[in-house]
């Protein structure tokens, strides 16, 4: 009877953590994304030996472009609704809606523009060994794991 009322509450433990709001692994709190964007950008900065102050390029690019895609999210937002409200209506313009979405072509190319500056800017804060590495990591994605030394241009390990 024991082993059922500790299985329990392990079980009921498992299902709080996941649903917590401090940012467990099925978290949807308001911070969620900020911490990961902060940890991925921690761990690239600790991958490529970055100094405080190409940190800070990162740091600052990172947080921008969230702000922008979070910016974005709320014009679809808008966008979705107010074709959901015409779809309604008997009749659907055509014109009307293509100038809908063509808030979502300026929306985008707003937020094309800023990544494209912010990388610019990172790629001009880094040293070619530096930006080598970083090119590598994000070539393979956030899922991929990494093992061992990086090899340098001169084949020595980092």
């Amino acid at each position: 009877m024991l082993g059922f009322l500790f299985g329990t509450a392990c079980l009921l433990g498992f299902f709080y953590h996941l649903r917590r709001p401090e940012g467990g692994p099925g978290c949807r709190g308001p911070h969620a994304g900020h911490r990961a964007g902060r940890h991925w950008v921690s761990f690239l900065s600790r991958r490529i030996d970055a100094t405080p102050a190409q940190e800070k390029v990162m740091r600052d690019a990172a947080t921008e472009v969230r702000e922008r895609v979070s910016a974005l999210r709320g014009e679809l937002r808008d966008i979705r609704g107010s074709v959901a409200n015409e779809f309604r209506g008997e009749h659907l313009d055509p014109d009307w809606l293509v100038s809908e979405l063509g808030r979502v072509d300026d929306a985008l190319h707003e937020l094309r523009r800023v990544v494209a500056g912010r990388l610019v800017e990172l790629h001009a804060s880094l040293d070619p060994d530096q930006r080598r590495m970083l090119a590598d990591t994000l070539e393979r994605g956030p899922r991929h794991r990494w093992r061992g030394p990086y090899r340098t241009a001169d084949g020595g390990a980092s």
